[in-house]
């Protein structure tokens, strides 16, 4: 099958068949708390393999915009991965902060002197 043929198969992201193959995907890894790290595989170099769905669906993920079913079983793989465990973990923890300083407000006086800062390098 050539490279363009592949493409037309691919499902669309974020479609029901992209999901279910994200899901099979992670059904199969084998770094969960089931799998083979926790079986004493020593085949770990094939483990992360195992993170992409987590890794290519990140922001997904963490926005909440995928069925649950799939949120939870990407959410516990990460817990027990020492592969894309922090990642996800950063990438909340980047999403926490930003939200709290997005909903700070400067005090009075910061906005005074910026805007007279402003009006100084505009004129």
């Amino acid at each position: 099958m050539s490279e363009r043929e592949a493409e037309k198969r691919a499902p669309e992201i974020g479609s029901r068949e992209h999901f279910a193959q994200l899901m099979a995907q992670l059904e199969a890894c084998g770094c969960g708390p089931s799998g083979a790290a926790a079986r004493g595989a020593e085949n770990s170099e094939a483990l992360p393999s195992a993170c992409e769905p987590v890794l290519e669906n990140l922001f997904e993920l963490v926005d909440h915009v995928m069925p649950e079913e799939l949120e939870k079983m990407m959410l516990e793989h990460s817990a027990h991965c020492d592969h894309c465990g922090p990642a996800v973990s950063a990438e909340i923890k980047f999403r926490e902060v930003l939200k709290r300083s997005c909903s700070e407000h400067a005090p009075e006086a910061l906005r005074v002197k910026i805007s007279q800062l402003t009006a100084k390098l505009s004129a």
